[in-house]
């Protein structure tokens, strides 16, 4: 049976605000994500797999078109998704053998980027 090797890569929103917020994301690798995610918690936007183990990183925003966040009082989001500076980045390796690695990219949203 041949090795399996392995890469994902997990999107995520971090709601670090003191309230609910509404996303909306839509983009190449994500057909359409609309969900209120509650203070504290972490919601997954989208996985993509490669054949193959890698530590390369790619930039986050990469397969979302667009991302909107609103607060509870209507308030939009105004932290740049596309800005790879504004995603918090966590790289594990699973497997050395059969090479797997796992990467989180998280976009974290406090109440201070909201106007």
């Amino acid at each position: 049976m041949p090795i399996q090797v392995n890469t994902d890569r997990t999107r995520q929103i971090r709601n670090n605000t003191s309230g609910t917020i509404n996303v909306f994301t839509a983009g190449t690798y994500i057909s359409v994500f609309n969900q209120s995610i509650s203070n504290n918690k972490t919601e997954t936007l989208f996985i993509t797999s490669q054949l193959g183990g890698s530590d390369y990183l790619e930039s986050p925003a990469l397969g979302m078109t667009s991302i909107l966040i609103t607060n509870a009082t209507g308030d939009t989001c105004t932290k740049d998704y596309k800005l790879d500076i504004n995603w918090g980045i966590q790289v594990e390796e699973r497997s050395k053998v059969s090479s797997d690695w796992q990467h989180y990219y998280t976009f974290q949203v406090h109440d201070s980027d909201f106007n």
